[in-house]
């Protein structure tokens, strides 16, 4: 699943395997740095902005500098809405017999939809924390203006709410986790009850 294209000192493809011309969507190679970009559509992140030729991962090997997962994008006929891959470029070690460099290259567009879904689900997320905060706050604003008592339990009776009017009924000072059972008990309450 991994392209790799190999190129001479000159810069003409010695290999472009399967997987390479699957990615890059063009069956046929040409060869010479500054031809790259405009025939196999190759920008920069933003999808728009046309990767610059001395700045391709090939040409940086060529030159002797390797590089590791640079993002662009490929856009062309094959690709009309551009796909996002990173390449990986390294010099080819002079025992390989000749000067050239190497590249691999990966697709990467799923990963980075799927990235981009996450970050959106995040940030509703977030905003949807924030509101419910607010309302929380709003809502225990309204509990403490009220003269009546009002204590909330979850569903093993613990007492997860007591508003400002309970307290001094309650003997509680805002604080939640007790069970209602054992407030009320201190409270002689369950004895009257009967």
């Amino acid at each position: 699943s991994d392209g790799v294209g190999v190129v001479d000192r000159n810069g003409e493809f010695l290999l472009h395997n399967p997987a390479a011309k699957a990615i890059l969507g063009i069956s046929e190679d040409k060869g010479g740095a500054d031809n790259w970009q405009s025939h196999y559509g190759i920008f920069a992140a933003d999808g728009f902005t046309p990767y610059p030729s001395d700045e391709l991962p090939l040409v940086r090997a060529l030159a002797g500098e390797s590089t590791e997962q640079v993002e662009m994008v490929i856009r062309n006929a094959s690709h009309p809405d551009g796909i996002t891959i990173t390449v990986s470029g390294r010099p080819l070690h002079t025992a390989s017999g000749q000067r050239g460099a190497v590249a691999v290259f990966h697709d990467i567009t799923a990963r980075k939809a799927v990235k981009a879904q996450l970050a959106a689900v995040a940030d509703a997320l977030r905003v949807a924390r924030d509101d419910v905060a607010a309302q929380k706050v709003y809502f225990d604003q309204i509990l403490d203006t009220i003269g009546i008592s009002v204590v909330a339990c979850d569903n093993t009776g613990t007492i997860v709410r007591a508003n400002r009017a309970a307290h001094p009924a309650f003997r509680v000072v805002r604080s939640t986790g007790e069970p209602v059972t054992v407030v009320v008990s201190e409270k002689g309450w369950l004895r009257a009850m009967k």
